[in-house]
């Protein structure tokens, strides 16, 4: 994701195969039965929906899909945390604040992927193999780009979804008689995804630098100038999305920017999305109620989505 042309092609092919429609879909079994595990042993009552399933789900089947062994869960999570900046002072010397960043964003590669029990088909582990053969080898990626491609497949492949599943709620709970709708008609769950991702996408920002003078809205975006794109404002475009404040389950087309846009598009948005669809259906099927409390923590920065979230549970 830090990479162009040509250095990025060869990049992005080692793991892409790994996120496509079809070979997502194989994992739905094991997705299922992970969501079932958590989910059917919540409690009636009040808990953290994040610590309970939001966060778990998706760290549990990234960290399979790279090999990864159970005990090194909580250690990539909390490399993760650091490596985004969540657990340091802001207060700090920017200096510090570099290093701390820095240290963390290095330290998950000390630990193997391939280590770990994998799920059948687990799709990572092969493109990240080293190629057999004089040709094969010359053009495999090196050992380091291979550690840090992993390294943020581990980042990128949890924490938007789980602030993903946390806005589902989130939406559900401002949005009264939506999530009737859905319990009512599961098939209307996908475009329901699709409208929270538009209306509240995990990742608020992104990043670009300019490779030439880019005019924009009247202004110049000087060759080499550092732009910060707003996501959020895009998917409320007036010009692109008809009310944009309302949630809208029957919105077509849907164009959002949540997963990004060209070459640097989400590699995991199937992923993305089929655990978050996994999760709600099975939230619904175990739970006849869901109430959203106002504990919660909210993220701060570009990300958008809680940290922590109480909820009300009742079982049917």
């Amino acid at each position: 994701m830090w990479t162009d042309p040509p250095t990025h092609r060869p990049l992005s092919g080692l793991v892409s195969q790994a996120f496509t429609p079809k070979t997502v879909a194989r994992l739905r079994p094991r997705i299922a039965d992970i969501a079932a595990e958590l989910i059917t042993g919540l409690p009636d009552g009040e808990f953290d929906i994040v610590d309970a399933v939001a966060y778990p789900l998706p760290l549990i089947v990234i960290v399979e899909l790279l090999g990864v062994s159970p005990a090194d869960r909580a250690f990539f999570k909390d490399c993760t945390d650091r490596s985004l900046g969540l657990r340091v002072d802001p207060a700090l010397p920017p200096e510090e604040l570099g290093r701390i960043v820095a240290d963390a964003t290095k330290e998950p590669r000390r630990v193997p992927a391939g280590r770990g029990p994998a799920p059948p088909g687990a799709p990572i582990r092969r493109p990240a193999q080293r190629p057999r053969g004089r040709r094969a080898r010359r053009r495999a990626a090196p050992d380091t780009k291979v550690a840090a491609l992993a390294s943020m497949l581990l980042t990128a492949g949890y924490v938007t979804t789980t602030l993903l599943l946390g806005n589902v709620l989130l939406c559900l709970r401002d949005n009264p008689g939506v999530e009737q709708r859905l319990r009512t008609d599961r098939s209307l769950v996908p475009a329901a995804i699709e409208e929270v991702l538009r209306c509240r996408p995990p990742v608020s920002q992104a990043y670009r630098i300019a490779d030439e003078d880019v005019p924009v809205a009247g202004e110049v975006v000087p060759a080499n100038g550092f732009v910060t794109v707003s996501v959020l404002s895009a998917n409320h475009d007036e010009r692109q999305f008809g009310d944009p404040d309302r949630f809208d389950l029957h919105r077509d087309p849907n164009k959002h920017l949540a997963f990004g846009h060209g070459i640097h598009f989400c590699l995991g948005a199937p992923l993305a999305r089929l655990e978050a669809g996994i999760a709600l259906n099975r939230l619904f099927d175990e739970l006849a109620e869901l109430r959203v409390g106002d504990d919660i923590t909210f993220h701060d920065a570009e990300f958008y989505g809680a940290t922590r979230m109480t909820v009300s549970a009742r079982r049917g």
